[in-house]
């Protein structure tokens, strides 16, 4: 409270400066629009430097974030966002007391403020209805324009080359178009990321886009969050096997060549199939966690408490194809939750899920009470569910920029009292 002229008048609570908000977003757009390229780039010249872009991005959208947060008197911290500071000096304890190798100390540092910092922004960034409604349409109109462009211009390589090629799509990046043209009823431009994604030939990303479609057709048969995801990924485990099923009845060899590519990459993974190979079907990713499970399991019992902490790494002898034996050591594993394992211990690992499930369910129930089934507030909140699954095949929880904005501005949606900083 301030007093002017012996009356009392109610103090300024300084926010998120708009210019903070709007560069991080701005940021989130241009993270996604160079990623769009960046497969096309790779494909060109391997050696390219391209691929490290994100990490630019990234440490630019994280201090941003930090500023703006300091900048504000008063902000909302909650179970989740304690835990997720908390981690960090655990992992940085452990990882000190440890001796870590220093880079991937740094990096599993970077990941964890990363984390917290991203997330806590959106949940503080006070950005809702016509302000949140502009920013989706414009990231949605910018990222699917950019990932048209590049499709065309991969599959035009592809017809003067002739071969196999492959090109990954994010499956944050365009799962967002899709949520959003659906649940507004667009349904030709909701097709159009759908078609994208599956004509690239990544499987996971294209998984993810088909959960999304049944989870937002089966909401109506299952009350929360929690029961809508669980309904839906029966319906969609369903759907896989009779896939799986079906290509028994296809003859790859006869189909284009383009097409024939993404089938026998589906071939791969088909346990009712001749062809079936998890290990080479995965890209490695199955042997990769049977590396790192083995790196962790044979350490100290106590591990399983604490973690390995920041800087741990293990050897990877995974095989991937067009590759061979990589054989070289990594400190991550392209299964997002296990490596909160490995950084944190179980207690922790399990907690830090809990907590963010918790979270967020409760933010969309109460999102659909109070602002409806086709609010732009929703739309986040689905569209943080499918980066979140998109992180089952993939390093997205500690890479992934759009992921943590998406669950903070969703669980930031439901009001709660601010609390002073410490």
């Amino acid at each position: 409270m301030t007093v002017k002229g012996g009356v009392i008048a109610p103090a300024t609570v300084r926010t998120i400066p708009s210019l903070f908000v709007q560069f991080v977003l701005f940021g989130l757009i241009v993270n996604s629009v160079i990623g769009s390229a960046v497969g096309l780039l790779n494909l060109l010249d391997p050696a390219s430097p391209w691929g490290d872009y994100s990490k630019v991005v990234d440490t630019i959208l994280v201090v941003v974030a930090a500023i703006g947060l300091l900048w504000r008197d008063r902000v909302r911290v909650t179970p989740f966002l304690a835990l997720a500071l908390a981690v960090v000096a655990l992992g940085t304890g452990v990882g000190i007391l440890s001796g870590g190798e220093p880079r991937y100390f740094i990096s599993h540092l970077f990941s964890g403020i990363f984390i917290a910092v991203l997330y806590w922004f959106g949940y503080n960034a006070d950005l809702r209805g016509a302000a949140l409604e502009r920013w989706v349409s414009r990231f949605s109109t910018w990222v699917v324009g950019a990932y048209v462009a590049v499709m065309a211009v991969f599959w035009g390589i592809f017809v003067v080359r002739g071969g196999s090629l492959f090109l990954g799509v994010a499956g944050g990046d365009l799962a967002l178009p899709f949520v959003y043209y659906a649940v507004r009823r667009r349904w030709w431009l909701a097709a159009l990321p759908a078609l994208l994604v599956f004509a690239s030939g990544k499987r996971s990303t294209s998984l993810v886009i088909l959960f999304v479609f049944v989870l937002l057709a089966s909401a109506r048969f299952a009350r929360g969050l929690t029961r809508n995801v669980a309904l839906a990924g029966m319906i969609l485990g369903a759907l896989v096997i009779v896939g799986f099923a079906s290509l028994q009845l296809v003859d790859p060899v006869l189909l284009p060549a383009g097409l024939n590519a993404i089938v026998g990459k589906w071939e791969l993974l088909n346990p009712l199939g001749a062809e079936f190979d998890p290990g080479i079907g995965s890209s490695g990713r199955t042997a990769e966690i049977e590396w790192a499970l083995a790196r962790f399991v044979g350490d100290d019992w106590w591990r399983w408490i604490v973690g390995l902490g920041y800087g741990w790494s293990y050897f990877n002898g995974a095989i991937i194809p067009g590759i061979g034996t990589r054989e070289f050591y990594s400190h991550y594993v392209h299964f997002s939750p296990l490596n909160f394992l490995f950084l944190y211990g179980l207690p922790l690992a399990v907690a830090f899920f809990v907590l963010l499930w918790g979270e967020l369910a409760a933010a969309y129930g109460w999102i659909l009470r109070h602002t409806g089934t086709r609010s732009i507030e929703r739309i986040v909140a689905v569209a943080a569910v499918a980066a979140l699954a998109q992180g089952l095949s993939g390093y997205a929880y500690g890479s992934d920029p759009l992921l943590w904005l998406l669950l903070g501005l969703a669980t930031g949606a439901r009001p709660s009292d601010a609390h002073p900083r410490a």
